[in-house]
């Protein structure tokens, strides 16, 4: 399947780890791009020189709202560390932080009424995965995916189907 893709996600969890790494190696010989999400752990030396040179295109990092103060800081890091052409920070209902290039882009959550949180961050990454492969600007993209993840908190299994005239309008309501 990761022959003939655009972006490949891939989830780097410890328990997991060998398995991602397989993954990892496959996409970079293949030349396709990977979306990686790190979950909430910072990739210790010895991942971090696994991961070199590899095809990383949009590292993800899922941070708790209590890191909000040093969030940019740490997606300034991954950029540098990975090289990938987008570093993400997520920050649950603080909102995320991208980094491309020189460019530093944050966006607060939307506010929703919160029925569950479950795979918020799962909705968001695949928000973020597809403005990406829309090739749309990195704040355009941010907002969309917050808003998505943001609107997965408002149903009860949080895996529901959102219209993107449903996501534009809560984008538009926080806008205004």
């Amino acid at each position: 399947q990761i022959d003939n893709s655009s972006l490949v996600y891939i989830d780097l969890y410890s328990g997991i780890q060998e398995a991602s790494l397989r993954a990892i190696d496959y996409a970079t010989e293949k030349g396709v791009p990977i979306f990686l999400n790190v979950s909430g752990d910072i990739p210790s030396p010895e991942l971090v020189t696994k991961l070199k040179g590899k095809n990383i295109a949009i590292i993800q990092i899922g941070l708790h709202e209590s890191q909000e103060i040093e969030a940019e800081k740490i997606a300034a890091q991954i950029y540098e560390t990975f090289d990938p052409k987008v570093s993400i920070v997520t920050l649950a209902s603080k909102g995320a932080i991208a980094v491309s290039g020189m460019t530093v882009v944050k966006t607060q959550a939307y506010p929703v009424d919160v029925v569950h949180v479950h795979g918020a961050g799962a909705i968001f990454s695949a928000g973020f995965a597809f403005g990406y492969l829309q090739d749309w600007g990195l704040q355009q993209n941010l907002e969309f995916a917050c808003a998505i993840g943001s609107l997965s908190c408002t149903k009860e299994r949080g895996f529901e189907q959102f219209t993107l005239e449903e996501i534009n309008q809560l984008i538009d309501r926080k806008n205004k």
